[in-house]
Parts: structure tokens; sequence; C-alpha cells
């Protein structure tokens, strides 16, 4: 087996690179990560997409920024 797998192999989501705002689900039940914007963009529109964010999988409406 290569040690170079690609995140899709592995089953994982590939959430891009330095040019994405991703998010985690607030829930601790669920810890579902996601891309709510692409950049560029501008800002006044990435915020109001970082403030309308809800978790796709749960619905969990107060997600936080998944930066690790």
């Amino acid at each position: 087996m290569s040690d170079n797998l690609t995140l899709q192999q592995l089953g994982q989501p590939d959430l891009g690179g330095p040019n994405v705002i991703t998010a985690r689900c607030g829930s601790n039940a669920c810890r579902h990560e996601w891309i709510v914007a692409h950049l560029p963009m501008p800002l006044d529109k990435a915020a109001m997409l970082m403030a309308r964010a809800a978790c796709p999988k749960c619905a969990h409406e107060r997600p936080e920024l998944a930066h690790d």
C-alpha cells in the first residue's frame, strides 16, 4: 500500500487549500467539516456566508471556523 494516498482514496473530503473558508459543526455529536466560501470573494459576501452558515449534515446553526 502506498504512503501517498489522497484524501479521496481514504474516504475523507478534500477541503481545499488556503483559498477556502471551512467550518466545523458546533455540535459535539456531529463535528462535520465543510467549505463555506471559496476565495477570492468580496469581504461583505464572505462575512454574510459565514454568518448564515449551518451544518449541511445536521442543521446545527452554530459552526466554528475549521482552521487546524
